[in-house]
């Protein structure tokens, strides 16, 4: 823009002013985390991007180029300036606070020019408090699963008297439940899949959410489909008595869990 002043006597005075019009408002993103489920209680780093030929400086009265608005999954809120990097296009906050409980959080990033206009990016993220927890079932009867994918020392086995049908329910109030991964003495399992073979079996499940978190339980079950036999007994079968015997005793092929002779329990 020239100004030109002219007076009576025709002296002139010449200004130019350089001015710029600015009719955009910047433009502004959130790039980092690129998850859109993150563990609770832990820091996270922020990044993002702006762009603007007349970006705000946050000098003078200027407003800052950009800011944060953060609402926690506990439900708190804050306003976090983030560091601008050296080629004045990207921005970072680190360690935010983003909420220690399971449920969502939200984050703005406003972009200012110096003519006041702004622009606004909003993120919600899942946040994951709490591993995810498994059940495991046997013809819909919960087994006593423990922690972890091994039995301790010494550990005693369900006993089961017949062939079942296994199944593993996952439930996880962080988000969207996981798949579990399901094996019975290591190999692939099938959810519904019927165990009908004799002898122990060592049943782990484990299930990891969107956050990374894991959890394992197994348990350890012994399927026993054969009637026990009698292998000696006294007085022996066909021995010929002058009177009724003091005492029946016997012998079986497996340890029993109860006993009878003639109805009455031994």
């Amino acid at each position: 823009i020239t100004v030109v002043a002219t007076d009576s006597l025709d002296h002139t005075a010449e200004v130019v002013h350089a001015v710029v019009r600015d009719t955009f408002p910047p433009s502004v993103s959130i790039d980092e985390p690129a998850e859109d489920c993150l563990p609770a209680g832990q820091p996270i780093t922020i990044r993002g991007s702006v762009a603007d030929a007349n970006l705000a400086t946050g000098l003078n009265g200027e407003p800052a180029p950009v800011r944060l608005e953060i609402q926690t999954s506990d439900g708190a809120t804050a306003e976090i300036l983030p560091s601008i990097g050296a080629d004045g296009r990207s921005w970072v906050a680190d360690a935010v606070d983003l909420g220690a409980a399971d449920g969502t959080a939200l984050i703005s990033a406003v972009a200012a020019d110096r003519a006041g206009r702004t622009s606004r990016a909003t993120r919600s993220l899942r946040m994951d408090a709490t591993a995810p927890t498994l059940t495991l079932f046997a013809d819909g009867q919960a087994l006593a699963a423990q922690p972890g994918d091994m039995p301790a020392p010494g550990a005693e086995p369900a006993i089961l008297s017949r062939a079942v049908t296994l199944r593993v329910q996952v439930t996880d109030p962080g988000g969207a439940v996981p798949e579990p991964v399901f094996t019975v003495n290591g190999s692939p399992w099938a959810q519904g899949a019927r165990l009908d073979a004799e002898g122990d079996h060592l049943l782990v499940a484990r299930a990891t959410d969107c956050a990374g978190r894991e959890s394992v339980v197994h348990a350890l079950v012994r399927l026993d489909l054969t009637a026990p036999s009698l292998l000696s007994s006294t007085p022996a079968d066909g021995d010929l008595l002058a009177d009724g015997p003091a005492a029946f005793t016997g012998t079986a092929d497996e340890p029993l869990g109860s006993a009878t002779v003639n109805g009455t329990p031994a």
